[in-house]
């Protein structure tokens, strides 16, 4: 959290974005886990895969912003194959995997 702070301080909102982002894939990751040994609510449930699509939302748009070697990347793509299983999100998981795995960096 105070990385983000400081580099919202700085102006690097690339770095600020970074680090955001990479909180947030480390958290679906850990969140997708959490559910196998707890018994979340339907809304918790819910919730979740609202912030997975919101999730998968900002990584396609910014798909060339993500290098699928990071551990966070992958920690984000593990969550996200876990909690979307709509076949629309299913399609549009593809389709990011796909790119990532053609644009690496």
């Amino acid at each position: 959290m105070m990385t983000t702070l400081q580099a919202l301080d700085t102006g690097d909102t690339t770095k600020a974005r970074k680090v955001a982002m990479t909180g947030l894939q480390m958290t679906l990751d850990e969140l997708s886990d959490l559910d196998a040994h707890s018994y979340p609510t339907l809304e918790q449930k819910q919730d979740e895969v609202r912030l997975a699509r919101e999730i998968l939302d900002y990584m396609l748009a910014h798909r060339d912003d993500f290098d699928p070697r990071l551990p966070s990347v992958q920690a984000g793509m593990r969550g996200l194959q876990k909690t979307l299983t709509e076949p629309d999100d299913v399609q549009r998981l593809t389709e990011l995997s796909d790119y990532l795995e053609t644009h690496k960096p």
